[in-house]
């Protein structure tokens, strides 16, 4: 069994594409894994008692944990949340987290794909993959760990490349001439 967190930021009012996201949910659990469904910004809205959201109130109590993220709610004025929507701050979605390095790639089970067939990427393999293409190629990419992440996660979960501090990253943004940072907190 895996264990999955979706995390949706947009309401079902503006957007189609929230159903699509309660379908996977509902397709993972259905092929026996663990999933929570972590509500953040707009999304928060559905989980408004009177909201007219059926996509999110069939989730509930269908094995889909579903949280609300307590800023947005407060952000948004929101006190009272469907029966079944637990209130949690956003380090839930750190402590749901796998580390970085041990990505996997992923069926699809609402489209009927296998791993193989869904071909997914993960980020640990498309940075490794641009740090091996600019060796080929004469580039240079420095890749810096954030080190208190690697302290976190321990010293065989992360990708290659050199341990930095914040200080070390303001430094380095400062003198390159293009920067990519993937957060993870």
């Amino acid at each position: 069994m895996a264990e999955y967190l979706l995390i949706e930021s947009r309401d079902p009012f503006e957007s189609n594409d929230v159903s699509y996201y309660c379908d996977l949910a509902r397709g993972l659990v259905e092929a026996g894994n663990q999933v929570t469904l972590f509500l953040v910004q707009n999304a928060v809205l559905a989980a408004r008692p009177l909201a007219r959201s059926p996509a999110l109130r069939s989730l509930i109590g269908s094995g889909i944990k579903v949280l609300a993220d307590d800023f947005a709610l407060q952000e948004r004025g929101i006190t009272k949340l469907l029966d079944g929507v637990q209130i949690a701050p956003i380090e839930t979605v750190v402590d749901h987290m796998e580390a970085f390095a041990r990505q996997a790639p992923h069926p699809n089970p609402v489209h009927g794909k296998n791993v193989a067939e869904e071909n997914h990427p993960t980020t640990k393999d498309q940075v490794t993959a641009l740090l091996a293409l600019a060796e080929q190629s004469g580039g240079k990419v420095d890749w810096v760990n954030c080190g208190m992440c690697v302290d976190e996660r321990g010293v065989g979960e992360f990708v290659a490349g050199r341990r930095g501090s914040p200080a070390d990253f303001h430094a380095f943004c400062e003198a390159s001439d293009n920067v990519l940072a993937i957060p993870v907190k």
